[in-house]
């Protein structure tokens, strides 16, 4: 089944990701050397983990879908209802698959880098299960299958598909600017993010919702 929902476009959308990462692992050290020097960091990190860092983390795409459900419930809004479930299975499932490659490349985060910047030290693959890991940005990956799965459903609305994809992307900006991530780690999370939101939603369009899915023309 899995192989049947990715298209031809699809692989070249892989293949850019690929490249893309590679070519960051080579940045890695400088951008975060730039960082380092400039002193343009901050020690309170709590403005960006209440708020970028909360999209990240899963917690305000899940309360955001919990209150579309609560709404479309108390509104007989079938629709914000079928989305809302939609986020919430995408999210959900993204926060565990996140946590995949980094137990299987287990990269040392720059932030645990202290003199010598080292963007090449990994101890995978499965060297154990504890440890604070880099690859993937696991923000990143949450924040872009939040916003791929929700952009997909409401590819009509340009300007609310914009605002997905900048969130998205200042959550990924940020896991740089806090040295809680390389470079490539969120590059490559926000790829495998975007990509798993977009499976996530024709797998469940396809299977399930494609014969329930409700109309958005309902009278509330």
């Amino acid at each position: 089944m899995f192989p049947r929902e990715i298209k031809k476009q699809d692989w070249v959308f892989i293949s850019t990701s690929i490249i893309a990462t590679g070519l960051s692992f080579y940045f890695d050290e400088e951008i975060e050397n730039v960082f380092r020097e400039s002193n343009f960091r901050t020690k309170n990190h709590l403005p960006i983990d209440y708020t970028l860092g909360a999209v990240g983390n899963g917690i305000y795409p899940l309360a955001a879908a919990a209150t579309l459900y609560l709404v479309g419930k108390q509104r007989e809004n079938e629709y914000w209802v079928w989305l809302s479930m939609l986020q919430l299975k995408t999210v959900g499932l993204a926060a565990g698959f996140s946590r995949v490659p980094k137990y299987i490349a287990q990269r040392h985060r720059p932030n645990l880098e202290s003199k010598v910047i080292n963007a090449w030290n990994w101890e995978g693959p499965l060297n154990g299960f504890s440890g604070n890991y880099s690859f993937t940005s696991g923000h990143s990956f949450i924040a872009f299958s939040w916003a791929s799965v929700t952009a997909s459903a409401c590819k009509e609305n340009k300007l609310l598909v914009v605002g997905l994809y900048t969130l998205a992307s200042l959550v990924g900006i940020s896991r740089v600017y806090q040295g809680e991530h390389w470079a490539s780690d969120v590059v490559a999370g926000a790829a495998m993010g975007y990509a798993f939101g977009k499976l996530s939603y024709r797998l469940q369009t396809r299977n399930w919702t494609v014969r329930k899915r409700p109309s958005r023309k309902i009278e509330n």
